[in-house]
Order: C-alpha cells, then structure tokens, then sequence
C-alpha cells in the first residue's frame, strides 16, 4: 500500500480559540516528533474557529504505531491533549491516499492562501468522474491544486481538494 495521509479537523469554542492555538503554536513539536506533519491551518472563511492539519504516513501501520506512542507519551498528554480537548467541540479525521495520477506540489510562495474542497459523490455516477477530471485538471495547469485525496477510511465516496492560491485577494471561486 502507498502512503497514507490523515485529515483531521478540530472545531474550537469560539471563547477558547485564542488559547487552542497558543497551546499549539508552543506544544506542537511533541506531536511532530512522531510524524511528518504536511501542513496545520486555520479557517477564515466558511467555518469559522476550525483548525485542520494533515499528516503523512507510510502505512496504515505506522499511523497505528503514532497513534499508540501518543496515547503513551505522557508529556503529549499532560502538556497538551489533555488541556485542548475540552476546548474543542468537534474532532473530524478521515485517512486518505492522493487520488490515481496526482502528487502533492506546495507552494513556495509566502503569502499563499489554502481552500480545502470537499466533494461527496453518489456511488455509480460515473458521469461525475469526467467534470471531476476536468477540474482537476484544469486547477493543475493552472497551479493551483496542490493535492487531491481520495477517502479510504472515514466518509466513503469522498474527495478532498486542497487548493493554493498564490494571495489572499485571489478569488476562493472554483473555475
């Protein structure tokens, strides 16, 4: 099996946003010493007081492993998870692999701005797949996509875009 990468979204009480970020900002090398941490953002449009990250592992395996050194490693608990879970009100994950005949491409950019996309498709619509390739295809020769991941743990029959645009003035309007 190829890569595997995790998703995860943390919607924060408003009231706790400030602090949830500052405990991250200080604490978040403890996590980074168990895996590759790909990139951690905030919501500014849409929903508001989210946080999503996403993480790369080898297998499905090495997540489990991660997942057990942390439930193990009391200064991850002590010095963090156990302050910021009760500032959260939701925790999403899903696990995906980059969608067939797509890669990851960051921006180097400063100042870029991510849109992550959603889509959710009815199973046997195979009618869907072409409009889909074409806009995957036209946010790549364009510049934009920067990954494009296929759930396969977590919401079956979903899609997730990440989309880099190179300012915050771009329009977040997908062609």
């Amino acid at each position: 099996m190829s890569k595997v990468y995790e998703l995860r979204t943390y919607k924060i009480y408003p009231h706790y946003y400030k602090q949830f970020l500052g405990l991250t900002q200080e604490h978040l090398y403890l996590r980074t010493a168990h895996s590759k941490l790909l990139g951690y953002w905030t919501s500014e449009l849409g929903g508001l007081n989210e946080v999503f990250h996403i993480w790369e592992y080898e297998s499905l395996e090495q997540r489990g492993e991660v997942r057990t050194k942390l439930a193990n490693d009391p200064r991850w608990i002590s010095d963090y998870f156990s302050k910021i879970l009760p500032m959260m009100s939701v925790q999403e994950n899903s696990v995906c692999q980059l969608y067939p005949g797509t890669d990851l491409s960051f921006s180097k950019s400063k100042g870029s701005a991510y849109n992550l996309v959603t889509l959710r498709f009815k199973a046997h619509q195979s009618a869907w797949k072409k409009c889909f390739e074409d806009l995957l295809q036209e946010l790549n020769n364009a510049g934009h996509l920067t990954a494009c991941f296929d759930t396969i743990h977590g919401r079956i029959n979903e899609v997730v875009l990440l989309v880099c645009w190179t300012s915050k003035t771009t329009s977040f309007i997908l062609p």
